[in-house]
């Protein structure tokens, strides 16, 4: 009997990529059987896995513990991110070798004074690396790209920050290119949370096609994805070529219950206008991450 075709991947075959933004195993395992190719792991993705299932996950800590009874609180929040993350890119593994590095990414975010990028990066070969779309994350991520490492620009809410994002990476992959390296290899993307741009579902959904239609113009060879979702419009208004969609399990199972079948809407016209530039989103998208350590940090303090 053929199974039915997802949403999710009738949005693919219109070219909309989808990646599971839950790493718990068992949510990545269904969002990939809809069609997933791809996952993203956050501070905040480990604080709620942690929170969902925590008789599994504070053994875990506890383990690591007593292997490491030097480390820090920190240091254990990142061996535990580490132990997340490994179990995530095995399951997303065989799709990364089956499609010679095309699909299978997990996109793990550095941690808040990128200190530990090449540690994140080592934990297995379909690791990319999210850096945040800051002064200091658009040097760091130039450079992690021209050393080979693939890289997401994350937590941007404006035009102008995936612009200036797209730009660093443009400059890292020609410095890789320039020592041998195969771009081919690389998989750079920039990510804009449009759930974050506006009360507005429009205002964000402008903001993307924007940003979109000046990818394409200026021939930039990152992708876009689409993230931080607070409304189905989100999803349904931004379905085309070279663009991923990175939905939480809560939103996509949401998005599969949707009447309309997927139509292709990114070069739809705009419903709204391009914001001011605004700085506090990013601010407090990068806060909520602070904010998650430092509450994991004191869950494993209380273990001690």
């Amino acid at each position: 009997m053929t199974r039915p075709v997802s949403k999710m991947q009738a949005a693919a075959a219109l070219g909309l990529d989808f990646w599971s933004a839950s790493c718990e195993l068992k949510q990545l395992r269904e969002a990939m059987d809809a069609g997933a190719v791809g996952a993203y792991l956050d501070l905040c993705n480990v604080q709620e896995t942690l929170e969902a299932d925590p008789e599994v996950w504070l053994s875990v800590v506890d383990d690591l513990a007593h292997r490491h009874p030097d480390s820090k609180p920190e240091d254990l929040v990142w061996r535990l991110v580490n132990a997340m993350a490994s179990g995530a890119a095995a399951m997303l593994e065989p799709v990364f070798r089956r499609t010679e590095g095309l699909h299978g990414l997990l996109c793990v975010h550095a941690d808040p004074g990128l200190a530990r990028c090449e540690e994140l990066r080592a934990i297995a070969p379909n690791i990319s690396i999210g850096v945040p779309v800051t002064q200091e994350g658009l040097v760091r991520m130039e450079g992690l790209l021209a050393a080979g490492a693939s890289v997401v620009a994350t937590q941007g809410t404006s035009v102008s920050q995936a612009l200036a994002a797209a730009e660093a990476l443009e400059r890292g992959l020609n410095r890789a290119e320039a020592s041998g390296l195969d771009i081919l290899d690389l998989r750079p993307g920039v990510s804009l949370l449009v759930g974050a741009v506006a009360d507005d579902p429009w205002t964000g959904i402008a903001v993307f096609k924007k940003a979109n239609s000046l990818f394409r113009e200026r021939g930039y060879r990152s992708a876009l994805v689409c993230a931080g979702h607070r409304d189905t419009l989100h999803w349904s208004q931004l379905i085309g070529e070279g663009v991923v969609a990175c939905l939480s399990y809560a939103w996509w199972r949401c998005i599969e219950d949707l009447d309309p079948a997927p139509a292709k809407t990114l070069d739809a016209p705009a419903q709204a206008p391009i914001p001011p530039e605004d700085p506090a989103p990013t601010a407090a998208a990068l806060q909520r991450l602070s904010h998650s350590e430092q509450k994991l940090c004191e869950r494993i303090k209380s273990r001690a």
